[in-house]
């Protein structure tokens, strides 16, 4: 996108960039502490993947790297990216509870870092504007802010269609072709599970660069094109194969068990289907007013390109469009209760909007003053404000914090230190412990405790989605200890799930049994307790 008969512009340094997504990465962790979700306890997916990259991390401090190698083979992570980014994150800056989070200015660097690409033909001046731009919106604020595969997962795959749609293949060099190959491969080795939706991105944004390859002027051969096409996607499929061969059995049952679900449904009513990711509940979180700041913008930019007569312009806006519907439709059609599986329509979308001011900036820059970019650009800052401020009221108030945030910070504490200390009174044994309702206190959450201690305790957790009470006598038969709670909990515990919404029952279960014996309460705010209850010898029982 160089202009013609004007100087090359000098792009934004690396070192900027850097800097800048440190600054916004820390700027962001610093304001969630204090008003947001990382004031409470480390919730799901984020615990999952912090146990999971600790984990890993100790083998290979305890064994080396050779065993660290070993087990990613014979346990492969649920997502390779998250569990080896957190990995890093607590090598780098120590076994820290923010340290993963930090380690997220690496994903916003990668963003920044294709927006430079697509304003590079731009005045340094410009090139910053549309940097903060594009840092605008909360959905790049979660992707710091969330430790799971989700945003990352649909940045990567954003990265890599844009760059598909964007230049016709038969003009790519075997080494774009690989680093693009490597791209769609990051895309699902970051979240495996939404393998099928890569894919069929990759199939369509390839499809259109041959598209566009055989329909330039100077036009390739449809065979040359595809093969060209075909050499990219069987690179991607090369990379990722050794990872997908070995973990193939649990991808495959948990996408099953996911989407076979009525649990994990937000709706499968289509008129809150559709809007779910626009206006609806998740858009309004996550995209907010850039909806309409993104939307209008195209709608100008397309009007322009035709007022010019750019037709390729208009090709390649058409065809991110496209992408972009697509990207929007997939998690919409499942109608699923993750507001994150929206992620590459946020970002394709955010990098449409970019590309079509680059088009039309080039369009006019021949015809118009200096005034007139100083006019332009005053009206970008005055958009950047007024969305961002919009963008801001999504999130919650600088003026309060979560109402849970500390319930569930005293509670985890509380019951795990009481849980440490009974435990270490016996051998080092493996420990299964029951928990009648999941949320902030989880089996996940002790286990990354203890191993933040380095101690070798094996815990097992128990947990059922259901409201059979014969199973959840099963899992007690199976436990050494019971995590339970009173109804109300404020949100520490998800009541929303069918044995969430019988915790009544479920601890009259538990209180009915003789071989359990109460070793802690922690009472909330909101009036409600939680409890910690240990097997005891049913003779002693009998004796007491």
């Amino acid at each position: 996108m160089n202009i013609p008969n004007m100087p090359r512009r000098s792009s934004v340094s690396i070192g900027f960039l850097v800097l800048l997504s440190v600054i916004y990465a820390c700027f962001s962790i610093n304001f969630s502490y204090e008003y947001g979700r990382l004031s409470t306890v480390i919730g799901y997916d984020d615990i999952v993947y912090f146990d999971d990259g600790l984990t890993r991390l100790r083998i290979f401090y305890e064994n080396g790297i050779f065993d660290l190698l070993l087990n990613l083979v014979r346990n492969p992570p649920h997502s390779p990216f998250s569990t080896l980014l957190a990995a890093a994150a607590f090598a780098i800056f120590g076994i820290r509870d923010w340290a993963p989070y930090i380690a997220n200015a690496s994903v916003i660097f990668a963003m920044l870092l294709l927006v430079r690409h697509i304003t590079r033909s731009m005045s340094l001046y410009a090139q910053v504007v549309l940097l903060f731009f594009a840092l605008a919106p909360y959905f790049v604020m979660a992707t710091v802010l969330e430790f799971r595969p989700d945003l990352p997962a649909g940045l990567f795959g954003a990265i890599a269609v844009f760059l598909a749609v964007t230049r016709p293949i038969a003009e790519t060099r075997f080494r774009d072709r690989l680093f693009l190959s490597c791209i769609f491969a990051l895309a699902l080795m970051t979240k495996p599970t939404a393998s099928l939706f890569v894919v069929v991105m990759m199939l369509a944004s390839l499809g259109f660069s041959v598209y566009r390859s055989c329909s330039a002027p100077r036009n390739a051969t449809l065979l040359f094109a595809t093969l060209l096409a075909v050499q990219c996607l069987v690179m991607s499929i090369i990379l990722v194969l050794p990872y997908y061969y070995a973990n193939w059995g649990h991808l495959t049952r948990y996408v099953s068990s996911a989407t076979g679900s009525d649990i994990w449904v937000y709706s499968r009513d289509w008129e809150v289907k559709l809007w779910m990711y626009l206006t609806g509940v998740y858009g309004r979180q996550l995209l907010g007013g850039f909806l309409y700041v993104y939307a209008a913008a195209i709608v100008l930019f397309g009007g322009m390109f035709m007022f010019y007569r750019k037709k390729d312009s208009i090709k390649v806006l058409g065809g991110l469009v496209v992408m972009v519907l697509m990207a929007w439709f997939a998690p919409t059609y499942l109608g699923m209760g993750n507001p994150f599986f929206a992620a590459t329509f946020y970002y394709l979308f955010l990098f449409t909007v970019i590309y079509g001011f680059v088009e039309v900036f080039e369009s006019v820059v021949g015809t118009k003053s200096t005034r007139f970019y100083a006019y332009a650009f005053g009206m970008i800052a005055i958009v950047f404000v007024l969305a961002l401020s919009y963008a801001t009221i999504q999130v919650s108030s600088p003026r309060s914090r979560p109402t849970h945030s500390d319930d569930s910070v005293k509670v985890s504490q509380d019951i795990f230190q009481a849980l440490e200390a009974d435990i270490a009174v016996k051998a080092d044994k493996p420990v299964t412990i029951y928990y009648t309702a999941t949320g902030y206190v989880n089996n996940d959450l002790f286990t990354y405790y203890f191993k933040k201690r380095n101690k070798k305790i094996g815990l097992r957790g128990l947990f059922t989605f259901d409201a059979d009470e014969q199973e959840w006598v099963r899992l007690l038969e199976m436990s050494d200890y019971i995590v339970a709670c009173d109804p109300g909990t404020g949100g520490v515990a998800n009541e929303s799930f069918p044995s969430g919404k019988l915790l009544d029952k479920s601890m009259a279960l538990v209180r009915s049994r003789s071989d359990f014996v109460e070793i802690k309460s922690v009472k909330m705010s909101t009036g409600s307790s939680y409890y910690l209850f240990k097997r005891i010898d049913k003779a002693a029982a009998v004796q007491g």
